[in-house]
């Protein structure tokens, strides 16, 4: 078994700029035999820059049971692929938070909280939530907070249309 850093890229949409984001882990599941050392627990935090990455040190082996586990969490229509996963390597269920500027913000910024959002790794990378709704070309609408516990929405992409297999395009779509 060798450990991986596994990195997952979160990208604004023209004209957002990201300050800083994080990763809290609540739940997951890892390929049996795939973190001997337990670098993954609940209330694990990876944390970004304005750069967007977030980094998971975890090994990469591929098994069935992460793929169940992720499909008894979120259904297709909740995912961005609006398919069921098969094998995964490993999947982690729990709260992104962004801070951004720009767009209808300005300078002045805020900070976005999304509850029970998945991400899970095979080569390329799963995301999707308990509050998000598959909508078209591997997107999904995803209900969060803001600062000040207003909901707000975002549309995240993942795969096609120029974004690589490792990048989640973020577009604030209702502040």
């Amino acid at each position: 078994m060798k450990y991986h850093n596994n990195h997952v890229y979160f990208t604004l949409s023209k004209g957002y700029s990201l300050v800083s984001g994080s990763y809290t882990v609540n739940s997951f599941f890892i390929t049996e035999g795939q973190d001997p050392k337990e670098n993954i627990e609940q209330g694990y935090t990876t944390s970004c820059n304005s750069k967007g990455e977030l980094t998971f040190v975890v090994g990469c082996s591929s098994s069935t049971e992460v793929g169940d586990w992720f499909n008894l969490i979120i259904p297709r229509s909740q995912n961005t692929f609006n398919d069921t996963a098969g094998k995964l390597n490993f999947s982690f269920l729990g709260t992104l938070r962004l801070t951004i500027t720009g767009g209808l913000l300005g300078s002045r910024g805020d900070t976005f909280t999304f509850r029970n959002i998945i991400l899970a790794q095979k080569g390329g990378w799963w995301f999707g939530g308990q509050d998000c709704f598959h909508i078209e070309y591997n997107q999904v609408m995803g209900r969060g907070t803001n600062s000040v516990n207003n909901d707000v929405f975002f549309l995240f992409r993942r795969g096609g249309h120029g974004n690589s297999d490792n990048e989640v395009l973020v577009t604030p779509n209702t502040l």
